[in-house]
């Protein structure tokens, strides 16, 4: 039912199969939007017409490259060589999609490292398609160096409104499209929550940086800057592996210099944290999560690298409350606290139904002598 294939550099540039046309120049502007995604060996991405181009600057002038020439996509360019480092193929008959997942090399189409990337879908690039299918969702990630497509039979298999959270959090990457491998595999990769439970009193888990970032399955938008720094101040912390904290909205950003102006980043896209990024990959290095159900209070305590958000070991930190940053919350609780301390390279945060239960008015005691809590 459910096939998946890793697709390295080495075999993207095979032509198998071969159908076609005759050669053209790779950066030539006459392609078309018409695109096919077959199997692991017959695929098309769609690229800036031209070398160099901003991916999210090409929203409605992209246009599709293949690995080789393919019948069902008549006019497309093919792939720079050295663009595609690898390649991971899924297919579910099930539910009629098929996807691509793996790493790129921005600098084999002349495409900046720097390049915060975007998302193309059937909105945008205008008439953009994939042969057989009714809808499809690709996001490039210059800056990361990775890439992801899913096309769908269903419309809802390929959903466009979350583009700004990345291709780990919406498509989902395998552990192993963050280095070029050759490994073959038969297995659906899909997000392994933690195993949640139940305690009278009080719950304790510790939760690791490995597994920060899974998330899968989650819809998408028009072609964006996926690191995108228009954020909301709306908040969750449910569990060990759902949780948002606040932080500067630019990378680097002064901790209490952004006091009024934090927004929510969370380890996964939360619906009861609807307009929160994606906590920085790195930055959470330890988490340990403790709800005490009597007074109705859940906190996380634990060890962060601030250099994983560009921000300076020798800063000091600060505490954000429901005081500020402006409007910020957490869905379902009345207060919190929130400590973060880069410079001993801790964070704490608390969140309360009985506002006496998060004390808002010792944060330069430190998060140890405020919540307690484990930091190992």
């Amino acid at each position: 039912m459910v096939r998946s294939f890793i697709y390295t550099a080495a075999l993207a540039a095979t032509a198998l199969f071969i159908s076609t046309s005759q050669a053209v120049p790779v950066h030539r502007r006459g392609y078309g939007q018409t695109a096919a995604l077959i199997s692991e060996d017959q695929f098309c991405i769609f690229l800036p017409p031209e070398r160099g181009g901003n991916i999210a600057d090409n929203e409605d002038r992209a246009v599709a490259f293949c690995n080789v020439p393919i019948e069902s996509a008549p006019n497309a360019g093919t792939i720079p060589r050295g663009l595609i480092k690898s390649l991971h193929f899924v297919k579910n008959n099930n539910e009629g999609w098929v996807q691509i997942t793996g790493r790129l090399d921005p600098s084999a189409y002349g495409i900046s490292s720097d390049d915060q990337g975007g998302q193309y879908d059937m909105r945008a690039p205008v008439g953009a398609r994939y042969s057989g299918y009714n809808a499809f969702v690709q996001i490039t990630e210059p800056d990361s160096g990775i890439y992801c497509l899913r096309v769908c039979k269903n419309k809802s298999d390929c959903p466009v409104n979350k583009s700004e959270y990345g291709c780990e959090a919406v498509i989902g990457l395998r552990s192993n499209d963050q280095q070029d491998s050759t490994t073959v595999s038969f297995t659906l990769h899909k997000a392994t929550n933690l195993k949640s439970l139940k305690a009278i009193m009080v719950k304790s888990f510790i939760y690791t940086a490995a597994l920060a970032a899974t998330a899968l399955f989650i819809s998408t938008s028009q072609a964006v800057p996926v690191h995108r720094r228009d954020y909301g101040q709306t908040a969750a912390l449910i569990s060990a592996d759902q949780y948002c904290i606040f932080l500067p909205p630019d990378r680097g950003g002064n901790i209490a210099d952004n006091e009024d102006r934090a927004v929510a980043f969370c380890n996964v896209p939360i619906e009861s944290a609807p307009k929160a990024g994606i906590i920085p990959k790195g930055l959470i290095q330890s988490l340990h999560f403790v709800e005490n159900t009597e007074r109705e209070w859940v906190q996380i305590t634990g060890r962060l690298d601030p250099s994983a958000y560009g921000l300076s070991s020798d800063d000091e930190g600060g505490q954000y409350d429901m005081r500020a940053p402006v409007g910020a919350k957490y869905s379902g609780y009345n207060a919190f606290v929130q400590i973060t301390e880069p410079d001993s390279g801790i964070y704490c945060l608390r969140v309360c139904k009985n506002k006496s239960d998060c004390p808002v008015n010792k944060s330069e005691d430190g998060c140890e002598a405020v919540l307690g809590g484990d930091y190992s």
